[in-house]
Parts: structure tokens; sequence; C-alpha cells
């Protein structure tokens, strides 16, 4: 019987063949096709066994939805955020419940590869997007390289291999996120505000699923209005352009919640302006309401007044700002065409990205309470479920400095080399050339995922490379266009091959960055950031730097896999015990027991059928185990030479029993 996961490899062939072949790649098609299997491999290996921390109570939220009465936190946050899922996998799950006897393992099974399948299709409508910006002609080589490089990107790089195999809000968040974008940049292409308007919808998708990607749907929706005013000058359609956005914005939210409740029964939550509208309002008022980044998700009910202030609030300053992007776009052709303007804006955008770069080898992130704070350190006041992320600075404006540039290094230090290779490429042809630039929402958009990242972390969100994905893949996109642009193609063949070959380098460097990291989950880090031997062997108690192989739960099914090495084929697993410091759920799991090394010593063994699995993830967060150190580990999961878990044999350990007391 075929591999299900050869399969998905084999379908998702099938479709992008099928996509080169519309888009008119002609005798191209197969080469490009052939192309795409490895990435097409990275996005879909081990997804049906391997689960993420996030995904256990994500996906059995979601799988039986008719159950609301439960009342469990998950339930509750699930009817505020987390609509697309509900509404899209949700509703599969519900439906297989309903017409099938199934067990809860083959309902889980469905749901990610529903909801690969269903990112997957978004990825290709974000590809038709851009190959509407990009109107080359389609017999050129730029067509060909520019169209299947964005598809590239969003099916293969490594944050969307974690995005197309964790089932939780971050594919929603950052897919439709960057197709929204993507359709304003179109609109202002095409001077077409309605495409602007399509583009603030698809961007409410991103909202519906997690709320930090309101800033996506905000940019979008004060540029519809901002577009409308360019195209008739008139102050009352202009307005009315934003009260339609805003009342479809606010309709779609509403209806999103309606369907929910009809598949979840009586549900929890009441049916209000505060928990319909919660997407669109949420992050601004928990930033402003409270010291603290966390989500209590136990009183909104009763805060509709605040809801509706809120919403008032944001139509004012989205009609505000629409008539300010106005605006801003004259003072822009006037001063921002200039290639004096444009070579400022370059070297700044490479200033920063080098920052970013020497940041990743200079700075180390510590988090308290796993470190204590050392005197004289500024403490900040951000803080995201209890912990506050802080840096050797002895000033606020040192912590602020060391958080921007380490957001940067975040991006950076998840996109293989040859993005930033690219970005900086694009930021050369971009003052070198001496065409006029005058795409002034594209360099707004340019600007906006280059700090986004900055801004959330100043804002007390988490540092993980998902929460960072829209600029993590968009700017990637973004120099392809740039590059494609401003690079005069005057079809001699030596120009073709130099085309072809340097993109063949690139392609190659990417495929093995990402084979170094199979199987592609949450671990990346491109070749250029290399440590030595003492960090890629240790882990440090409270102390995180960018790109370090931190493991989000997967590590139990890939360790599983480590130990059947080990111990060889057996006829009953049962015998043996896996001991696990953070994952616990491998869905191909042959028999071994489960338990967790922090239940206590009285159920803890130390035999030679006991296997302890020591995650760095987790152990930083304590004292590290000094056998870590003096005991030679059975096996390794480790990535570039830099270990992410340790491997013990019981017997080997049992004379340190006395960590697992601490």
């Amino acid at each position: 019987m075929m591999d299900v996961n050869i399969f998905f490899v084999i379908l998702g062939a099938l479709v992008c063949g099928l996509y080169f072949y519309k888009s008119k790649y002609k005798n191209y098609t197969f080469i490009y096709t052939l192309l795409l299997i490895p990435l097409l491999y990275f996005s879909i290996n081990m997804i049906d066994e391997a689960m993420t921390a996030d995904e256990t109570g994500y996906i059995n939220t979601f799988i039986h939805m008719d159950q609301m009465e439960r009342g469990t936190i998950s339930w509750v946050k699930g009817t505020y955020q987390y609509r697309i899922s509900e509404i899209f996998s949700g509703t599969i799950c519900f439906l297989f419940n309903r017409l099938f006897t199934i067990s809860d393992n083959q309902l889980v099974l469905i749901y990610k590869y529903t909801h690969w399948i269903l990112y997957f299709g978004v990825t290709f409508l974000i590809a038709q997007i851009w190959k509407k910006i990009f109107d080359y002609d389609v017999n050129s080589i730029k067509y060909r390289m520019s169209n299947a490089a964005v598809l590239m990107i969003l099916i293969g790089a490594p944050i969307a291999c974690l995005l197309l195999k964790v089932c939780n809000y971050d594919a929603g968040c950052v897919y439709f996120g960057i197709a929204g974008l993507s359709l304003l940049i179109l609109a202002a292409k095409k001077n077409a505000p309605k495409i602007a308007f399509a583009g603030a919808l698809v961007a409410l998708l991103s909202c519906l699923e997690k709320c930090i990607g309101l800033p996506y749907w905000a940019v979008c929706a004060t540029a519809a209005g901002a577009l409308t005013y360019k195209t008739t000058k008139s102050v009352k359609k202009t307005i009315l352009a934003d009260l339609a956005v805003l009342g479809s914005s606010y309709t779609l939210c509403y209806l999103s919640l309606i369907y929910i409740r009809l598949i979840q029964g009586s549900g929890i939550v009441d049916l209000n302006i505060g928990a319909a509208l919660f997407p669109l309002y949420f992050i601004a008022w928990d930033f402003l309401a409270t010291s603290t980044a966390q989500i209590d998700f136990t009183i909104l009910n009763s805060n509709t007044d605040i809801a509706c202030q809120y919403i008032a609030f944001m139509a004012i300053s989205v009609i505000l700002f629409s008539f300010i992007l106005a605006v801003g776009e004259h003072i822009y052709n006037k001063y921002h065409t200039s290639r004096k303007c444009r070579i400022i804006f370059g070297l700044f955008s490479i200033a920063i990205i080098i920052g970013g770069i020497v940041v990743s080898f200079v700075l180390t992130r510590s988090l308290y309470p796993c470190k204590d704070f050392p005197e004289n350190v500024y403490v900040p006041k951000a803080r995201m479920v209890g912990g506050i992320y802080f840096f050797n600075t002895q000033t606020k404006w040192g912590y602020l400095l060391a958080t921007m540039f380490d957001a940067v290094s975040v991006v950076l230090t998840n996109q293989p080399t040859a993005y930033l290779l690219i970005f900086l490429f694009a930021c050369v042809i971009m003052m070198k050339s001496k065409q006029i630039y005058d795409e002034y929402y594209l360099f707004l958009i340019e600007i906006f995922v280059l700090l986004l990242p900055s801004a959330y972390t100043l804002s007390g969100a988490p540092r993980a490379p998902r929460y960072f994905g829209v600029s993590i893949l968009m700017l990637p996109i973004l120099s392809v266009y740039m590059i494609g642009r401003y690079m005069y193609e005057d079809g001699r063949v030596k120009s073709i091959m130099v085309q072809r070959f340097s993109g063949v380098l690139l392609y190659i460097s990417i495929l093995v960055e990402m084979i170094l990291y199979i199987p592609n989950y949450v671990c990346f880090s491109p070749l250029w950031l290399y440590r030595n031997e003492e960090f890629r062997t240790t882990v440090r108690q409270g102390e995180w730097e960018n790109g370090e192989a931190m493991m989000w739960g997967e590590d139990f099914a890939i360790a599983g896999n480590k130990v059947m090495e080990l111990i060889g084929p057996q006829d009953d697993y049962g015998q043996y015990t896996l001991y696990y410091s953070y994952g616990s759920l491998w869905l191909k799991n042959p028999g071994f027991n489960r338990i967790s090394m922090y239940s206590g010593l009285d159920n803890l063994s130390w035999t030679d059928k006991d296997y302890y699995l020591f995650t760095k993830f987790m152990i930083y967060r304590k004292t590290p185990p000094e056998f870590l150190r003096l005991v030679t580990p059975d096996a390794v999961i480790s990535y570039k030479g830099e270990i992410a878990v340790w491997i013990y044999r019981g017997d080997k350990i049992k004379d340190y029993s006395a960590w697992f007391e601490s």
C-alpha cells in the first residue's frame, strides 16, 4: 500500500504541474514541477507521525465541536478566534463524526491532511496574485523563474513547512495575511480599489484565525479608501468605501461566529459584539487595558461596551488614515522617485539586515523566571505567558535597540541563505537602476514587513518565528519582484545563461540547508549561522539564541523512531517505556509506554528497557543535568551538529536520579 505522505507528494506535484501548464510554461512545465517535488516532500514528511505542543489540545478541541458544553478553556478560546480552522477542518470532522463511526486518532489524521490541503491551495491563490503583479512576457525566463520562485517560497521555506504541517492558528494568520497584502499591491498596480477591498476581506480571515493578524487587515482596509480617493478624488466616495470595508468585515465576523454556533450547538459564549468582533479589537484592548499580554477569555462577554468603543475608534482611524495615505502618496511621488532617496532606502535596509546578522552571533536572549535578572540589567515590562525576555542591557534604550535587532535576527535565522542573498541583491539592483521608483504601496509594504517583527517584540509578543511568518515569507517574495522589476533583460544567450546558473545555485543551496533539517518542522538555521562545539552540544539555563535547535513537541515521535533503531524490531514494544520531557504524542507509536519524567521518582524506572528523552526546549528552563556533559548518550537528535534532544537508556543515568527531584 502506498505511503500516504508519498501520495500527497504525488498529488501536490500533479497540482503544481497543472498550475505551470495553465500558466503557459509549455515545454518547461515538467522541469519546474520536478524542482518543486523536494519542497513538497519537506512540507509533508512525518505529518502523520509527529504532533507539536500546540496541536494536541487544538485539534482535540475542533474534532468534537458539538461538545462545547465541556467548557474547557480551549473551547472558550476557540469561540473567539481560530474560526477558519473551525469552519473548514472543524466542519469536515463534524460531518465525519455524524456520517461514520470513526476513531479520534483517525479524525486527527483527517484534520492534519485537510489542513495541509487548504493552505496548499491558498499558496496557489497567492502565486496567482503575484503572477498578475509580475505581468511579464509569458515566454520570458523572468516570467517562469519569478512565478516559480513565489510558489517555492510559499511551499518549501522552513517556516512554510511548519505552517503546512502544524495544525494551529499560524497557517491561517500568515497565509491569509500575505494574500491580503498581495492583493493590495495588485490593487495599487492596477489602480483598482475593488481589489483592495477584496484584499481587506481576505486579510480579515487572518484576524479570524488569530487576533495578531489585525495589522494586515488594518493596512488593507485603510488602503482601500486611499485608492478610492486616488481614483475618484471624492471625499464622500472615500468615506463610503471605508465604511463598506468596515461594514463587510464586521458582518463576516458575525456570520463566522453564527455559523460556528450552529455547529457547536448551545455553545458557551454569548453572541454579542464583544464575542463576534473579538478578532478586530482584542489585540488593541489587551495591550492598552492591561500591563501584560496574557489573554483572559473569561471576561470578554461583559465587555460589549469596550468593544463598541474600540470598533468606533477603529472606524474613525481607518477613515482618517485613508486620507493620510492618499496625501502621503503625493509627497512620496514628489520626493522618493529620485535615485538619491532609493539609495538611502537601500542602504537603510542593508544596515538593518547587517545589524540582524551581527546580533545573531553576539546577542543572547534570557528568559525570566528560568534565569534571574542580573544586577543593573534593565527589566522590561512586556510579558507573555508569565515570562519576561531580557538582554544584558543596562538601559531602556539599550533594551529597545537589542529587541528590535533581535526581531530582525529571528527573521534572518529562519530563512535559507539564498533568501538573504536575493534580498541584498534586490537592494543593490534598486539603488543602481535608472528607472523611476513609482510604487508607493509596494514601498510601504516593504517597510511594514521589515519593521513589523520589531513592533511585535516590543509589544511583548513571543519571539517565535511563526509569529513573524508574514515578514519571513514576504521579504523574499518582494525581493524577487524587485530584481525582476529593475534588472534589465536583453534576451542575449549569455544573460539568460547567467540567470539560469544563478537560479540553479540558489535552488541547490536551499535544498542543502533544508535537507540538514529533515524532518522539517520547527528547527532551522542557515549555513552562515554556525556556532562552536561547546554551544552545539550543551544547553544553558534560561538562555536561548536565535536559530538554536529548539523543538516543539515533534521531538517525541522523532526520538521514538531513534529508539526503535537502537532496540531493533520487537514483537512487544509495550515492554519499553519512553520518559519524555516535552512532546508526548506519536501517532504511529507501535506500543511504547509513555510517562513524563517529571511525574515523580516513584513513577520512574532505570532499567535497560527505559529510555529518557531530554529535549533542550524544556531542559533550558531549569538547571541542566550534569550527565549531559559526563555521560555519552545512546543517541541524539541533532541538526547541523547541534543537539536538540539527548536520548539515554535508564540504567546509564540511574546514579543521577536526584536531578529529577529538583
